[in-house]
């Protein structure tokens, strides 16, 4: 049924509550796992705009790079525990808008299913601040099996 399993992870221990569903799935149907971190630069603008002022646009680059490579060093550390129980698992670790860039990603791989985490936010936020998942889950033709912890 599931092939391509896409597993978006924001380096949370709940968004993390997913792999082991995504694993079990991936056994039964003999299928591989990608897991995904999306670093956001906006995260960054954000601090740095308070640090120094509402005049910086950019994000430094450099500093992004590093956040990138950190957390594709973490998600390998993972993904070794997954591979030794015999699963064909990969990693992308990536900069962009997290929703965009999982619906984008999750197209490029041709998944079948991109499964994931939602935090347990009020409605009040989601509504304010927008949900990822969400997100997510409009912009995209694949399949998600969402896991609320």
């Amino acid at each position: 049924m599931f092939k391509k399993i896409l597993v978006p992870i924001d380096g949370s221990e709940e968004s993390r509550t997913i792999v082991r569903w995504a694993a079990g799935l991936a056994r039964a149907n003999k299928a591989e796992i990608t897991l995904l971190s999306v670093i956001d630069p906006e995260e960054f603008r954000i601090v740095e705009s308070t640090a120094i002022g509402p005049f910086s646009t950019d994000a430094p680059t450099e500093v992004i790079a590093e956040f990138v490579e950190k957390r594709k060093v973490e998600l390998e550390t993972e993904v070794e525990t997954l591979r030794a129980t015999g699963l064909a698992v990969g990693v992308i670790a990536i900069d962009g808008t997290p929703a965009e860039t999982i619906a984008a990603e999750a197209k490029k791989l041709d998944a079948d299913l991109i499964a994931m985490s939602t935090r347990r936010e009020s409605a009040l936020a989601r509504g304010i601040l927008g949900s990822v998942t969400d997100r997510v889950l409009h912009s995209t033709t694949t399949p998600l099996l969402i896991l609320q912890p």
